[in-house]
Parts: C-alpha cells; sequence; structure tokens
C-alpha cells in the first residue's frame, strides 16, 4: 500500500534497535517464496498475516487436546470456512494437510542421518537438489490448488481423474509405502541420531 506508511497502517512498533517498523501490511516474504523448495517453504512466505492470526487463534487454542493433528485440521476446515462453501476449498485444504505431513515425516527422517544430509548438500549435488525440489514444487503446487479454482466438485474431480490423481497418491499414500522409502534411505544413511519432535509447527 503506498499511502500505509503516511496513514500508519503499516506501522507495527519498533525494533531491538528502537527503530519504526513500517511492515505491518507486508504480508509476503518475497526471498523465502521465490527460494522455496518444499510446500512449508511456500506456505511460511505467503499470506503471513493470515497465518499468524490463524495460527495464534485457531491452531494453540486447541493445544489441551494434545493432538497436533486435531489442531490442524481444526485450522484448516475453518480457512476452508472462512473461504466459502465451494467443495474445491475442502479439497485443497485436505491436500495441503496430506502434503505437510508428507513432508514433515519425510524431513524429520532424513534429518536423522547426518551422513545423508551431508551428502544431499555436498558439491554440485546441492544444487541438483535444489532444482529437483524447485521443480517438484512448481508441478505439484499446481496440483493441490486446481480445486482452489475450479471450485466446482464435477470440474476438480476431472482436472483429478486427467492426472489419474498422481497427487492424492504420492502425498496421501505416504504411509502405506514410507516403510519401504525409509528402508531403503537406511542402508545408504549411515548412523542414526535421535531429532526430538517440536510440539508447535508453522501451519497455514
Amino acid at each position: 500500500m503506498l499511502l500505509s506508511p503516511w496513514l500508519g497502517l503499516s506501522y507495527s512498533g519498533r525494533d531491538a534497535l528502537g527503530n519504526c517498523r513500517w511492515d505491518g501490511c507486508a504480508n509476503v516474504k518475497i526471498g523465502l517464496y521465490e527460494g522455496a523448495t518444499s510446500f512449508g517453504n511456500m506456505i511460511a512466505s505467503f499470506n503471513t498475516n493470515t497465518n499468524a492470526w490463524v495460527a495464534q487463534y485457531v491452531y494453540k487454542r486447541l493445544r489441551f487436546l494434545n493432538n497436533r493433528y486435531v489442531s490442524q485440521v481444526a485450522a484448516l476446515v475453518f480457512l476452508a470456512v472462512w473461504h466459502g462453501l465451494h467443495s474445491g476449498y475442502y479439497a485443497c485444504f485436505f491436500m495441503e494437510f496430506v502434503v505437510m505431513n508428507f513432508e514433515r515425516d519425510l524431513s524429520t527422517f532424513v534429518k536423522q542421518y547426518p551422513r545423508l544430509v551431508s551428502i544431499l548438500n555436498a558439491g554440485p549435488l546441492k544444487y541438483i537438489k535444489f532444482v529437483v525440489l524447485k521443480v517438484y514444487v512448481i508441478v505439484f503446487m499446481g496440483y493441490c490448488l486446481g480445486p482452489f479454482v475450479l471450485l466446482k466438485l464435477h470440474r476438480w474431480w476431472n482436472f483429478y481423474y486427467s492426472l489419474f490423481f498422481s497427487g492424492h497418491l504420492l502425498f496421501a499414500g505416504w504411509p502405506l509405502y514410507a516403510p519401504a522409502v525409509k528402508a531403503v534411505l537406511k542402508t545408504v544413511a549411515g548412523e542414526r541420531v535421535r531429532i526430538e519432535k517440536k510440539d508447535d509447527e508453522k501451519i497455514k
């Protein structure tokens, strides 16, 4: 907003050095968005004010349930209802749920093997990894957002049918084939280091 600094709408207090902050209307982290290599990056970089509000007033309010998945589902259903009653919104946020759990589980597993992480981040391989992950995000972001645009059941159902529900098989089917993938990774990953999971994680 061009006039927001003059109107005070973007003022958000002062930083640690006492300087005024004018980022109250900022809603996208451009650097993170352009360099995103995971859906987690994309979600953290876009609609940041909405993310913060939902995390504070929906997700964290359900801490007493002591179940991250229930809190996550409740937050995503809230967002779907907020957008409207078209089935496409619910299909889209369902994909967000399964994709985020897929990424979280796989990422947590890989991080337990320092040797595997070092291999993936060594030399030219880190650039290849970046390109592969970038293509992954670009391709499947369109897949997941399809229902958000098409809205009507018959439209987004035909969209997914034409793609053989490939994204659903990859992400929603992860619990079924995860043991096989993890078994293969263990053979090349080396020694395992236990990593404690965080209780609270960012959600859309």
